[in-house]
C-alpha cells in the first residue's frame, strides 16, 4: 500500500528481539543469565569457564578456531583485545546464518576500557585528556566504541550487555544528596548504552520468605537502583523476577501478549523500597552524570 504501512505495529514478545543490559555484583549470575538464553558470549573478562555455552575469549592469546592458519594464529597473538573484538565482529558478519539467538558483550565495562587503550595507543596519547579540551579525547574513544557496537546491533539478533554495579551520588529535589546503584559504565558512554537498551536489569540477591537468599532481577526503577523495562501499553513488567533466563523470557512474553502472570512466576521476597535517608543539601539540584 505504498511507502507507509497503515497497519498498527505489534510489539514482539520474543526477548531475543530486544537489546538488554544486566548489571550487578560479581558472581550473582549475570553471565549465566546470558548463556541460558543461547547468546554467544564475547568475553573481555573470564567468568564462563564452568558453563556450557558458546564463547569467544578475547583475553586468551590462543585463536578461537583451532583450525586457523599459522598466519591467523600469529595475527591473533599480536593483537589487542579490542582488535580481536573487531575481528570477531567481522567473522560473525560473514556467517550466512548465526547459530545463536543473540550476542552478549561480557563485560561492556572491560570492552570500553579495551577500546580506550586501543585509541590511546593509536593516537600516541598517555591519557584520554591528551585529546584536547572539551572532552575531545573521550569523543574519539566513544566514536570508535559506538561504531563497533552498532555493527553488532545490525545483525538482527538479540544483543546483550553485562556490566558491573557501583554506587553513585545523586542530588534530588531541594538538593538532597543520595546514593543509587547504577551500572559501572563510564558516564560518557553509559547513557548511550542505557538509551540503546530496551531493558536495564539489576541483578541482586535478596532475602526470601523463608529467610533464604533469592537471586532476582529488578526491572523497574527505585530509589536504590536504576532499571527499566518495556511493557505492553500500560502493563509494566513485574519486578522483581527470578534471575533465570527461561522464566524471565516466559514472563516477558506473557506480558507482551497481554496474558496474566501467575504468582508462581514471581519470587516472594522480604524487601521494602524506601526513600534514601539523607539530609545533606546543596544549592544545586537535579541528578546528573559526574564529570569524566
Amino acid at each position: 500500500m505504498g511507502f507507509f504501512d497503515a497497519t498498527s505495529h505489534q510489539p514482539s514478545s520474543d526477548l531475543h528481539d530486544y537489546t538488554w543490559t544486566i548489571y550487578g555484583p560479581p558472581g550473582v549470575g549475570k553471565t549465566t543469565f546470558a548463556s541460558e538464553g543461547d547468546y554467544l558470549i564475547i568475553a573481555f573478562e573470564r567468568g564462563y569457564t564452568a558453563m556450557e555455552t558458546s564463547a569467544v575469549d578475547l583475553t586468551l592469546d590462543r585463536h578461537p578456531d583451532p583450525r586457523a592458519t599459522d598466519k591467523a594464529q600469529a595475527a591473533w597473538l599480536g593483537s589487542t583485545p579490542w582488535e580481536r573484538f573487531l575481528l570477531t565482529i567481522a567473522e560473525i558478519r560473514m556467517l550466512a546464518k548465526l547459530p545463536w539467538s543473540g550476542v552478549c558483550i561480557d563485560t561492556v565495562d572491560a570492552a570500553y576500557l579495551a577500546c580506550t587503550e586501543h585509541v590511546l595507543a593509536e593516537k600516541g596519547w598517555s591519557h584520554v585528556d591528551d585529546g584536547g579540551d572539551y572532552g575531545k579525547g573521550y569523543d574519539a574513544v566513544n566514536t570508535v566504541f559506538k561504531a563497533a557496537v552498532l555493527r553488532l546491533s545490525r545483525l538482527g539478533v538479540g544483543l546483550g550487555f553485562i556490566s558491573h554495579s557501583r554506587d553513585r551520588d545523586f542530588k534530588g529535589r531541594g538538593g538532597v544528596k543520595y546514593q543509587k546503584i547504577v551500572p559501572s559504565l563510564t558516564p560518557s558512554v553509559g547513557k548511550w548504552i542505557i538509551g540503546l537498551s530496551d531493558l536495564v536489569l539489576f541483578a541482586d540477591t535478596v532475602p526470601g520468605a523463608q529467610g533464604d537468599a533469592v537471586r532476582v532481577v529488578h526491572t523497574q526503577p527505585s530509589y536504590r537502583f536504576d532499571a527499566k523495562a518495556r511493557g505492553r501499553r500500560s502493563t509494566p513488567l513485574p519486578s522483581p523476577l527470578f534471575l533465570d533466563y527461561a522464566r524471565f523470557a516466559a514472563t516477558f512474553k506473557a506480558v507482551m501478549q497481554g496474558k496474566p502472570v501467575g504468582p508462581e512466576d514471581l519470587p516472594i521476597v522480604l524487601e521494602v523500597e524506601t526513600r534514601p535517608e539523607t539530609t545533606t543539601r546543596s544549592a544545586d539540584s537535579g541528578a546528573h552524570w559526574p564529570s569524566e
